[in-house]
Protein backbone atom coordinates (compact mmCIF):
# COMPACT_ATOMS: atom_id res chain seq x y z
CA UNK A 1 0.00 0.00 0.00
CA UNK A 2 1.22 3.49 -0.79
CA UNK A 3 2.05 5.69 2.19
CA UNK A 4 -0.16 8.74 2.54
CA UNK A 5 1.35 11.94 3.88
CA UNK A 6 -0.48 14.45 6.06
CA UNK A 7 0.12 18.02 4.94
CA UNK A 8 -1.93 20.95 6.19
CA UNK A 9 -4.45 22.13 3.54
CA UNK A 10 -3.34 25.38 1.95
CA UNK A 11 0.38 24.58 2.18
CA UNK A 12 2.22 26.24 -0.71
CA UNK A 13 5.11 24.47 -2.43
CA UNK A 14 7.44 26.43 -4.69
CA UNK A 15 8.09 23.44 -6.96
CA UNK A 16 6.61 20.04 -7.77
CA UNK A 17 9.89 18.48 -6.63
CA UNK A 18 9.11 19.69 -3.07
CA UNK A 19 5.74 17.93 -3.18
CA UNK A 20 7.47 14.76 -4.34
CA UNK A 21 10.24 14.93 -1.72
CA UNK A 22 7.82 15.22 1.22
CA UNK A 23 5.54 12.48 -0.12
CA UNK A 24 2.54 14.67 -0.90
CA UNK A 25 2.55 13.77 -4.61
CA UNK A 26 5.41 11.39 -5.43
CA UNK A 27 5.41 11.49 -9.26
CA UNK A 28 7.49 14.55 -10.17
CA UNK A 29 5.61 15.13 -13.45
CA UNK A 30 2.49 12.94 -13.60
CA UNK A 31 -0.85 14.51 -12.73
CA UNK A 32 -2.24 11.39 -11.06
CA UNK A 33 -0.61 9.48 -8.21
CA UNK A 34 -2.06 6.03 -7.73
CA UNK A 35 -2.26 2.45 -8.86
CA UNK A 36 -4.91 -0.08 -9.82
CA UNK A 37 -4.85 -1.80 -6.40
CA UNK A 38 -4.95 1.11 -3.95
CA UNK A 39 -6.65 3.64 -6.20
CA UNK A 40 -5.72 7.30 -6.52
CA UNK A 41 -4.06 9.21 -3.68
CA UNK A 42 -4.06 12.57 -5.41
CA UNK A 43 -4.17 14.65 -8.56
CA UNK A 44 -2.43 17.86 -9.56
CA UNK A 45 -4.44 20.44 -11.46
CA UNK A 46 -1.98 22.75 -13.18
CA UNK A 47 -3.95 24.28 -16.02
CA UNK A 48 -2.69 21.93 -18.73
CA UNK A 49 -6.13 20.76 -19.85
CA UNK A 50 -8.84 23.16 -21.03
CA UNK A 51 -11.60 20.71 -20.01
CA UNK A 52 -10.59 20.63 -16.32
CA UNK A 53 -13.04 22.47 -14.08
CA UNK A 54 -12.33 23.48 -10.48
CA UNK A 55 -15.36 24.29 -8.35
CA UNK A 56 -13.58 24.19 -5.00
CA UNK A 57 -14.97 21.07 -3.35
CA UNK A 58 -15.64 19.30 -6.66
CA UNK A 59 -13.62 19.11 -9.85
CA UNK A 60 -13.83 17.76 -13.37
CA UNK A 61 -10.45 16.20 -14.06
CA UNK A 62 -9.65 15.25 -17.66
CA UNK A 63 -7.21 12.49 -16.74
CA UNK A 64 -3.63 11.81 -17.67
CA UNK A 65 -2.47 11.69 -21.26
CA UNK A 66 -1.79 13.98 -24.20
CA UNK A 67 -4.06 17.07 -24.00
CA UNK A 68 -4.89 16.75 -27.69
CA UNK A 69 -6.29 13.24 -27.14
CA UNK A 70 -9.68 14.46 -25.90
CA UNK A 71 -11.32 11.91 -23.61
CA UNK A 72 -8.62 9.96 -21.81
CA UNK A 73 -8.46 6.17 -21.87
CA UNK A 74 -8.84 4.09 -18.70
CA UNK A 75 -6.18 1.73 -20.08
CA UNK A 76 -3.58 3.98 -18.45
CA UNK A 77 -2.92 2.67 -14.94
CA UNK A 78 -3.12 6.21 -13.52
CA UNK A 79 -6.50 6.90 -15.11
CA UNK A 80 -7.69 3.46 -13.95
CA UNK A 81 -6.55 4.34 -10.41
CA UNK A 82 -8.61 7.53 -10.54
CA UNK A 83 -11.68 5.63 -11.75
CA UNK A 84 -11.22 3.03 -8.98
CA UNK A 85 -11.17 5.67 -6.24
CA UNK A 86 -14.22 7.39 -7.72
CA UNK A 87 -16.13 4.10 -7.85
CA UNK A 88 -15.15 3.33 -4.23
CA UNK A 89 -16.06 6.84 -3.08
CA UNK A 90 -12.65 7.34 -1.49
CA UNK A 91 -11.27 10.87 -1.10
CA UNK A 92 -8.72 12.11 -3.62
CA UNK A 93 -6.30 14.88 -2.66
CA UNK A 94 -6.31 17.80 -5.10
CA UNK A 95 -3.23 20.00 -5.46
CA UNK A 96 -3.52 23.15 -7.53
CA UNK A 97 -0.85 24.93 -9.53
CA UNK A 98 -0.70 28.68 -10.07
CA UNK A 99 -1.43 28.29 -13.81
CA UNK A 100 -4.86 26.80 -13.10
CA UNK A 101 -7.67 29.17 -14.02
CA UNK A 102 -9.51 28.95 -10.72
CA UNK A 103 -10.20 31.20 -7.77
CA UNK A 104 -8.88 28.37 -5.57
CA UNK A 105 -5.48 28.25 -7.32
CA UNK A 106 -2.52 29.78 -5.50
CA UNK A 107 -0.84 32.94 -6.80
CA UNK A 108 2.51 31.09 -6.83
CA UNK A 109 3.72 27.53 -6.51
Amino acid sequence: MMKKTTIKPGTIFAKRSEMSACGLHRPPMAGIWGNTIDGCIGVVMSGGYDDDVDEGDSVVYTGQGPPEAGNQSFESSQNAALRLSCSRGTPIRVSRGYNLKSKWAPATG
